[in-house]
């Protein structure tokens, strides 16, 4: 799929994320066969000390830098980063933790010194679980390459990227019903659980179809399969 517009290119970034993420958490054991294959820089951390747990080796070819990153940690990022970004990055990121939406992606524009050069690069952020995040950096010279990434292990469906950002226009609260609705949750069930009238969920349910534009229960569960929500 050739992308046309920078709407598109971030769109297709925060939907390899979210699927990256989803094969870290559906089949961890393939992640780890397949790790050293993503051919764009990786790592995930821990969502409280910034620790990092797992780091892809395609950082270290960025910069000389990012060897003094992983020996110190992110305390080292102020003396490497744009003062203005780094602080733009770091409230953009508390506020999405905060909210805690695990299917949502947060995105930032970051510049550090790499190899003594700053260097502009877009980070993809993405929560694995309560305690650690998903995180993808891309740098100018993988931008074009990610529709190719993980097309085997991953296969897309030519409604995915249209599917995610449709997906992407939903609350908190109605991606929640959305999947109870595709498990086949009956409405009172869906406000016995979340503790909301059964008018209240017939109301989201309802923005859910208009905001998908599906119109059947067939359709969202379609709809949900592609997005492996099921």
């Amino acid at each position: 799929m050739k992308l046309y517009t920078e709407k598109e290119v971030f769109s297709q970034n925060q939907h390899f994320i979210f699927r990256l993420r989803n094969l870290y958490l559906n089949d961890n054991k393939k992640f780890n066969q397949f790790k050293d294959f993503i051919t764009i820089p990786f790592y995930i951390n821990d969502k409280t000390t910034f620790n990092y747990i797992l780091f892809s080796d395609l950082f270290f070819s960025k910069g000389k830098e990012i060897d003094t990153l992983l020996t110190i940690g992110h305390n080292y990022l102020p003396e490497i980063s744009d003062p203005t970004l780094l602080d733009l990055a770091k409230n953009k990121a508390k506020k999405f933790l905060l909210k805690d939406d695990k299917d949502a992606v947060c995105n930032y524009l970051q510049c550090i010194s790499l190899n003594g050069k700053m260097t502009h690069f877009i980070t993809n952020k993405c929560i694995i679980d309560e305690n650690i995040t998903i995180n993808t950096s891309f740098f100018p010279d993988n931008m074009s390459s990610v529709s190719k990434m993980f097309a085997n292990i991953l296969p897309e469906s030519k409604n995915s990227l249209v599917f995610w950002q449709r997906y992407q226009s939903l609350t908190k609260q109605e991606k929640i019903i959305l999947k109870m609705i595709g498990n086949g949750v009956s409405n009172n069930d869906i406000g016995n659980q979340l503790f909301i009238s059964k008018h209240t969920v017939s109301t989201h349910k309802k923005n859910i179809y208009r905001k998908l534009d599906i119109n059947s229960l067939q359709e969202l569960v379609k709809f949900s399969m592609v997005m492996d929500l099921l």
